[in-house]
């Protein structure tokens, strides 16, 4: 039976559900600086035992990161947002979860060799995550920006569908009818008598101002000026890299969710 000695703060033994999952009374014991509560973790091999103390630092080092970046990235949220945010993150973290226990089983290593008998009998989470833990912060921080921004990314969309959607309820048509075919890397629209549309909505511009505008907000930009009553939408079937059928698919999701039953999908474009 293997056995390792760790010291938790009260603080986190009160969070921690992991921790309280594994606490037997029997088994613990008070440091005399009365400052951590000794746990003694117990198991069949050394590997297991090193397992179960990764999980615990990996939730403690989460703990830690969303404790101390609270000011920047959770003060204007709500309890509801809040939540979706962290479930983003610990979406995130579990597929990072082998990288970060190799960064873990990193630190153990470089600890053993600076001591004499090269075993580790005990093993502070406080004192880990303050002094090194390096790279296990920084991974934890970086997958923190990344939700926290894609979370704001998504709410500037939402936002920006919501006003495409109300200038389409309140704004005249122009057309009854356009006909537009999406293909990888443009576009064709033209009316009921053939007229390129595109050709048309360019021409009444100055070059300079469409010269490095892309081709999805040129679409868009198109439709929210004739805002036809009906958009036919055909999509050719072509071979496309996987970012450009993600950005075709983004795209026709937005048209969905802006012209809602205005846009028509056909067949055989």
């Amino acid at each position: 039976m293997q056995v390792l000695f760790l010291d938790v703060t009260a603080e986190q033994l009160a969070h921690n559900q992991t921790l309280q999952s594994i606490v037997d009374l029997s088994d613990m014991d008070m440091t005399t600086t009365q400052r951590y509560i000794r746990i003694c973790l117990r198991d069949e091999s050394i590997q297991a035992l090193q397992q179960t103390l990764a999980h615990i630092i990996i939730e403690e080092c989460v703990y830690w990161v969303l404790r101390t970046e609270r000011h920047r990235y959770f003060h204007t949220f709500d309890s509801v947002q809040k939540n979706f945010l962290r479930e983003q993150i610990q979406s995130q973290l579990l597929k990072l979860r082998p990288q970060m226990e190799l960064y873990i089983d990193h630190d153990m290593d470089r600890y053993r060799g600076c001591r004499v008998s090269h075993t580790i009998s005990s093993w502070n989470i406080e004192g880990y995550l303050q002094f090194s833990a390096g790279k296990l912060k920084w991974t934890i921080q970086k997958v923190l920006q990344e939700a926290y921004q894609a979370y704001q990314d998504e709410a500037d969309r939402a936002e920006f569908i919501a006003l495409l959607q109300f200038c389409v309820a309140v704004q005249p048509c122009i057309l009854d009818d356009v006909y537009l075919t999406l293909r990888s890397d443009r576009f064709s629209m033209v009316d009921i008598w053939g007229n390129d549309l595109q050709q048309i909505y360019l021409d009444a511009l100055p070059k300079e101002e469409y010269a490095d505008v892309q081709m999805h907000d040129l679409l868009l930009s198109i439709l929210m000026t004739l805002l036809p009553k009906n958009i036919h939408l055909f999509v050719e079937v072509e071979q496309m890299q996987p970012e450009q059928l993600h950005a075709q698919q983004n795209l026709i999701q937005l048209l969905q969710q802006v012209f809602a039953e205005r846009l028509m999908m056909e067949h055989g474009g």
